[in-house]
This record gives structure tokens, sequence and C-alpha cells, in this order.
């Protein structure tokens, strides 16, 4: 999160680059897509990964406090439709720290609601929607430029509807909340050597202050106690 270089990367199924002469027929025939680098140009509903995201603006737009308390009956009905909790479970009186450890989709829907067009904002500000400035080319993914009604706002805030991301956006989100609110430019080349250049090394590289480091800091607190308590167990 510090620095930006990727460790591992890894997309599944995979082709080995070693044997392309053996499996080169296999490959083509494979309806999986092996050539595909699913980290880079993977396009998926991000589902609740985003709800971080969505404290983060909340907070800075002062509409709650991590000490604020919900009722989670489960189910929170929208223009005749319904956004539930996974297997419609109630989570009862929670606070805004314990909704994002249990992965409240009521509390989130309702906070995405109170924030309108704003979140999508916010998501864009996380790089959500365009490529990654990044050796290897990358899909944007799609975020939609209005929030059409409050159901629409309920589902982008819990990270269905619309919303596209590759898994390399959303590792850059969490770590820019481990980072104290900086993203850093991802890179895979650590040095190059040899030739007719001198030794480059690749120096880390800011890409942008996301959010406040006072608030990455409340974030990092909701997430340990997702890891502890929550669904991260």
């Amino acid at each position: 999160p510090a620095t930006g270089e990727i460790l591992a990367l890894v997309s599944s199924p995979g082709v080995d680059g070693n044997a392309l002469d053996d499996h080169w027929p296999d490959y083509l025939v494979d309806k999986r897509s092996p050539f595909m680098n699913r980290v880079t140009h993977g396009l998926y509903p991000p589902g609740s990964v985003v709800k971080p995201m969505v404290y983060a603006a909340a907070l800075e737009d002062g509409l709650l406090d991590d000490k604020q308390f919900w009722q989670d009956e489960g189910v929170l009905v929208l223009q005749n439709r319904t956004i539930s909790n996974a297997g419609g479970k109630a989570h009862g009186r929670i606070t805004t720290d314990e909704a994002l450890a249990l992965s409240s989709n009521v509390v989130f829907a309702q906070i995405a609601i109170s924030l309108g067009d704003r979140l999508l904002d916010v998501y864009e500000r996380f790089g959500l929607g365009r490529e990654v400035s990044f050796e290897l080319q990358s899909l944007g993914g799609f975020v939609p430029a209005k929030v059409a009604s409050d159901y629409d706002a309920a589902q982008l805030g819990i990270g269905q509807g619309s919303i596209l991301v590759t898994p390399l956006q959303m590792a850059l989100v969490a770590s820019s909340i481990a980072n104290g609110g900086e993203m850093m430019q991802p890179y895979v080349v650590q040095e190059l050597r040899g030739g007719l250049k001198m030794r480059q090394i690749t120096r880390p590289r800011v890409a942008g202050q996301v959010m406040p480091s006072s608030i990455a800091r409340d974030l990092q607190e909701a997430m340990v106690l997702a890891a502890r308590e929550g669904t991260a167990q």
C-alpha cells in the first residue's frame, strides 16, 4: 500500500508460456478465455467492497459518524422493491462501524440514498470508471453519470446495479485506505538492468489523496472490526 509495488498478479485460468506449442489448440477453444488477464480486463459488479467508499463519502459530508446507531430489520423496501441483507438476516441496533463489519445492505443502501449523485463523484475520485495508469493496459469499468432513483442509489451503494470494476481497481481502493488515504500508482517492474541504458529503477509515485487521513483511520478501524467480529473472520 505504501509503494504501489505489485508483488503478485494472478489470473485464472491462465496460459503456460513455457508450453504454448503443446497447448495452443486447447487454449484457442477454451471458452473460459485463458488469454484474458482478469486482473486488468475482468469487469465485475464489485459488491460489498464498495462500502468503505460509501462510508468515507458520508463521513466527509458530515452525514453520519462512526458511533451513530441504525435499526437494521434485514430488509429495506424502496419503490415496491426490496434491498435485503445476505440471507435476509436482521442485525438489529448497530453502529455504522458494525454495519460495515457485518456488511449490512440495509444500512449502506440508506447511506447511499442520502449521498445521491455525490456517491458517483467519490467512486470516480477513487479511480473507478477509468483506466489505471500502469505498465499493463487495463479497462476502466463503468460508473453511471447519474443516480436514477433512490432504488438505483441503494443498489450502487452496495456494489450492484450498473457499476463495473476490475480487481486491480479495488486492490488500489483497499490499499489507499491502508495507506492513510493516499493512493499510489501501481507498478510491476522494479528495475531494468543492462543494455545501452543506465540502470532504471522505478520509484514510488503518488496517484492522489483520495480521502483525508483522519477518515482513512476511521475506515481502518471498521475494517479491522470486520476481521475480528464480522464477515471477514
